[in-house]
Order: C-alpha cells, then structure tokens, then sequence
C-alpha cells in the first residue's frame, strides 16, 4: 500500500491477533483521525467540530481522543487555537494500531473466556468453532494492517470500496 512503518507506535507488537475485536468504539476512533487528518492542515482540530462532522457526543469524542493521545496517535494543545492533530503522518498510521488502541478496555470476563477458550481441545463443536474464530481474526489484522490512514483518505487497497465507503462495479464487456 503505502509506505512501510519506519516507526512504532504506542502498540505492542506482542499483542495476541486472535483477540482482536473491532468494536464500534474503534471504528469511530478511525473515523476520528481520518477527520483529523483531512481537516488539521497545519493547525489543530477542535474536538467539537470533530464530533459535529461524525455526529458523536462531545464526551464519546474526549474518551476516544484520551485514548489515542495515550497510545501517541495524536497531540493536543490547550487555550485559543488549541485542539488536536496527528502526531505522524497518516502514512505511517495503520488502522490495525488504532483499533488495538481502541480494545484496551476489555473486561475480566472476556479475558477470562479466552483463558477457558485456549484450553479447549478443538475436537469438539466449541473448539472447532473458536478455531476459525481464531483463523478470522487472524485475517481481519492482516488486511487491518495493510491499510493506513492515508490508504483511507485515498481511497487506495481497499479491493473494490471507493473511498465514500460503497462497493464499486467491475466493468465487463458484457451490454444489457
């Protein structure tokens, strides 16, 4: 896709795939910095002009930009003018690192469902089962960490979605 990470971000890389979970609260967290990145120049966004755009809360916004400044997404300055930007270009900005970002909340519960997961033999229905959850998560990161944020506001490596988010016809020969 675009150029390749010549810097780590806030996100462990020892992170398990199998427990990715691209939540709701994540997408928003992308569609946030796509925002910022379109809309920053060399300034900063106001987190209200951000929620007005993506017609989110006020305080789900601060939750979600509280995680990504914490996880080096973005930087923000207080006062008149003050607001948030990119802390690295979008090129170097996967949406697999925000979405990761974004599942740090994760209950005891879902951890614990895991452990009990793990121990699973995989001959029955549930192992089975979890098996090719494992095998879809697995998928979902790989693609999720193909495509950056620049990918995004491209439209570029997204295998047949323009960049407003709608599938896009192949053209055939074929007449109607």
């Amino acid at each position: 896709m675009t150029a390749s990470r010549s810097m780590p971000l806030a996100i462990s890389s020892e992170r398990k795939l199998d427990a990715m979970c691209v939540s709701n609260k994540g997408m928003a967290a992308v569609q946030a910095l796509v925002d910022v990145a379109l809309h920053q120049g060399d300034g900063y966004v106001v987190l209200s002009a951000v929620g007005a755009r993506l017609m989110l809360s006020a305080s789900y916004v601060e939750q979600i930009f509280a995680t990504l400044r914490r996880h080096g997404f973005v930087v923000g300055t207080r006062g008149p003018g003050g607001g948030y930007r990119l802390a690295h270009s979008a090129e170097l900005i996967r949406v697999s690192d925000i979405i990761l970002a974004m599942q740090e909340s994760r209950t005891v519960e879902h951890r614990r469902k895991h452990e009990w997961q793990d121990g699973h033999s995989g001959r029955d229905a549930t192992g089975m089962v979890y098996a090719l959850s494992i095998t879809l998560n697995r998928k979902i990161f790989e693609f999720l960490d193909s495509v950056s944020l620049m990918d995004l506001i491209e439209g570029t490596g997204l295998d047949g979605v323009s960049s407003r988010g709608r599938r896009t016809r192949k053209k055939t020969g074929a007449t109607h």
